[in-house]
């Protein structure tokens, strides 16, 4: 199990379009459409946001900065490619990154 690295290749891999956790959150959607306007800069220099300024990729920013989400929905971490790229199955905390903190 490693750390997680915070870049644009596991960004790609992670983002989830329907997570319940933060399926009704419009801090989560809010955003999204912010990044999606920048998503041709970030191309372009290929460099990531501020993790605030992203609501995905949990495992390597830590605890979400979108605080309107819904932990008690049920994760879905582990259908994520990342998950058994990074062994995350064998490494704490145990899923729910965007409220326990980063992968370790």
């Amino acid at each position: 199990m490693s750390e997680v690295d915070y870049n644009l290749e596991n960004w790609e891999k992670c983002t989830c379009n329907t997570c319940p956790v933060q399926e009704n959150s419009e801090c989560v959607k809010d955003k999204r459409a912010k990044v999606s306007k920048l998503m041709p800069k970030i191309n372009e220099n290929k460099t990531m946001p501020n993790p605030d300024m992203i609501p995905d990729l949990y495992c390597a920013t830590g605890k979400a900065p979108c605080k309107d989400i819904d932990t008690k929905e049920m994760c879905q971490c582990n259908k994520c490619p990342l998950w058994k790229e990074y062994d995350l199955p064998y490494g704490e905390p145990l899923g729910y990154f965007c409220s326990d903190g980063a992968a370790k």
